[in-house]
């Protein structure tokens, strides 16, 4: 494993926890000021952007899908559809996906 970062953010409520983490994932874009990854200025206009940028973002729960696990919530949207539809190893072959495309172990 070559490196494993997790940057959490804490804050009262109403004070940008959720705006700025929206910006950083691409779902808003910032007034002003600019982003930067590595040291590098990023633009990050869609979560496919910050997904190549190795960005993710745990929603909160209101924006989880009640029927899914925990796992089907963190790679929805990026996981492979043909190989897991109504695939009786999904958990196997979705954690394999995480580890090698998401968290790189």
């Amino acid at each position: 494993m070559d490196q494993l970062n997790s940057n959490n953010l804490c804050g009262e409520n109403g004070a940008g926890k959720s705006t700025i983490m929206s910006i950083l994932f691409g779902l808003y874009e910032p007034d002003q000021g600019v982003i930067k990854k590595d040291g590098k200025v990023v633009r990050i206009t869609n979560p496919n952007d910050a997904t190549a940028l190795n960005i993710g973002m745990v929603h909160q729960h209101f924006k989880l899908v009640d029927t899914f696990t925990v796992l089907q919530n963190i790679i929805l949207g990026d996981e492979p559809l043909k190989e897991y539809k109504d695939n009786p190893n999904f958990f196997k072959k979705s954690f394999n996906y995480l580890n090698k495309h998401i968290f790189k172990f």
